[in-house]
């Protein structure tokens, strides 16, 4: 009650509990939206990669087999398996599939839950590369987890239409799995 003198102790006290009591719900409702907005950023970034790493792998499976002007060899510029995948293209376009960057490949480790990528200048025998071959390095962040990697061949495609799929999620964060799928043609005949 409002009197000549002005409020009462009880009257400020109940006033600043309240007044507490609104902050703290304020409080609770900020770090409510913080966390769902991080939720939300970690989920857009691993959109991100998995688009850009899935635009990766459709660039070289594409190109497999490029070569500038060059008549076809019979040298192989294609390899997959369920766990692997390399490709060979002339970057560089002087007709011949050799040279920095111009041999990449992809391996999934499924153990660790990572992708691994590797660069050769020559690659003579793809499957002991896949295999035995080392220098294979991580191709995502450490805060990243790959769930599933695949490349495999469409039914009846002639192995000219390939099936992409990549799942990734953040290490730390317990969040969503981000799945992405694909289509590619590969463009050159060779394999």
């Amino acid at each position: 009650m409002l009197n000549a003198k002005g409020f009462s102790l009880s009257e400020l006290m109940i006033a600043q509990v309240l007044a507490l009591l609104l902050m703290l719900a304020a409080m609770q409702l900020y770090m409510t939206l913080l966390r769902h907005d991080m939720q939300w950023l970690a989920r857009v970034q691993l959109v991100q990669t998995t688009e850009s790493v899935l635009a990766m792998i459709e660039q070289d499976i594409r190109s497999a087999g490029y070569r500038n002007g060059a008549a076809a060899s019979s040298e192989r510029v294609f390899y997959a398996t369920a766990v692997c995948l390399i490709t060979g293209r002339d970057s560089d376009h002087n007709g011949v599939i050799s040279g920095p960057q111009e041999w990449r490949g992809y391996k999934y480790d499924a153990r660790h839950q990572q992708l691994l990528v590797q660069g050769w200048e020559r690659v003579a025998n793809p499957a002991y590369s896949c295999e035995q071959g080392g220098g294979w390095q991580p191709l995502l962040a450490d805060g990243m987890r790959v769930h599933a990697a695949s490349w495999t061949p469409v039914a009846n495609s002639a192995q000219r239409l390939w099936h992409l799929n990549l799942a990734l999620a953040a290490s730390q964060v317990a969040g969503p799995v981000v799945s992405l799928e694909k289509h590619v043609v590969r463009r050159n005949e060779q394999s």
